[in-house]
């Protein structure tokens, strides 16, 4: 086994400075731009977790607590994907979308981050004669 010297006092990470530059933009909510204010947020997770609000279970929960949790718009963003999956799991995908629709209201599309969420009238008609 190879053996490590116990290192005490500050340490740092060898990443150079544009690699934590680039993390600290990401992190932030969105650069550039004014923070979110408390209202907004506090109205995206009360959807967010309205959408939960019938799904038990431990992934449930844990979801539930990060969301009423999230500092930030961007933060119950990242989040959804995880929802949807839930609803679409114990529920169905049809319910899923429902729920969805409500909860994206607060994020506004073409935002930077923001996914484009197809629907039915997206893809190509069905060729019935």
């Amino acid at each position: 086994h190879t053996r490590y010297p116990l290192v005490t006092g500050v340490q740092t990470c060898a990443l150079p400075i544009s690699v934590w530059s680039s993390l600290w933009q990401w992190m932030r909510d969105q650069p550039g731009r004014p923070p979110v204010d408390a209202e907004a947020l506090t109205s995206a997770c009360d959807d967010f977790c309205a959408a939960l609000n019938d799904i038990r279970g431990l992934p449930a929960m844990d979801l539930y607590q990060r969301a009423r949790h999230a500092r930030s718009l961007r933060e119950l963003w990242h989040l959804r994907a995880e929802l949807y999956g839930l609803i679409a799991l114990h529920r169905s995908q049809s319910e899923a979308e429902q729920r969805m629709a409500r909860v994206n209201r607060h994020f506004p599309v073409g935002s930077r981050g923001a996914l484009h969420q197809p629907t039915r009238q997206h893809h190509a008609p069905d060729h019935h004669a």
